[in-house]
């Protein structure tokens, strides 16, 4: 998986902005200016997870001027069209893989992830935990 800065997005791209906290916020692009994220309308803060849901907002929206970057070369097993309606099946839902949001096992990237390449992962959390496990800490 690699991310290129762009400003172009096509229908099922897996796409990402990075925060000007240091995280990456993901989503799937739903058409040119619209993508399905795990999110709250408006904001994407971890602080409270009560009102975080699989959502469909404007690129603009998703983006709030950060850097847009999208996975290229386009690599998933499905097809534009399918990784669309895979991330549709859970509009408006609070659950992904039976689970609400959590920001270690439950976040953007594993929803993002998995109706791209059917499985849910983050890379985020697998570096994290890394870097924790390396100084002697967990996040679990």
């Amino acid at each position: 998986m690699r991310f290129k800065k762009t400003t172009i997005i096509e229908k099922g791209d897996l796409i990402r902005v990075k925060r000007k906290i240091g995280y990456y916020h993901y989503g799937i692009a739903t058409s040119s200016n619209t993508v399905i994220h795990f999110s709250d309308f408006g904001n994407d803060s971890v602080l409270d997870n009560s009102k975080i849901k699989i959502i469909e907002t404007s690129l603009e929206d998703f983006y709030r001027g950060d850097k847009l970057e999208i996975n290229t070369p386009y690599d998933s097993p499905f097809s534009r069209d399918e990784v669309v309606e895979n991330a549709k099946k859970f509009l408006g839902e609070y659950k992904f893989n039976d689970k609400k949001y959590n920001l270690v096992t439950n976040n953007c990237e594993h929803f993002a992830r998995y109706v791209y390449y059917g499985t849910s992962k983050s890379n985020q959390v697998v570096n994290v935990s890394a870097v924790l496990a390396a100084i002697g800490l967990s996040l679990i």
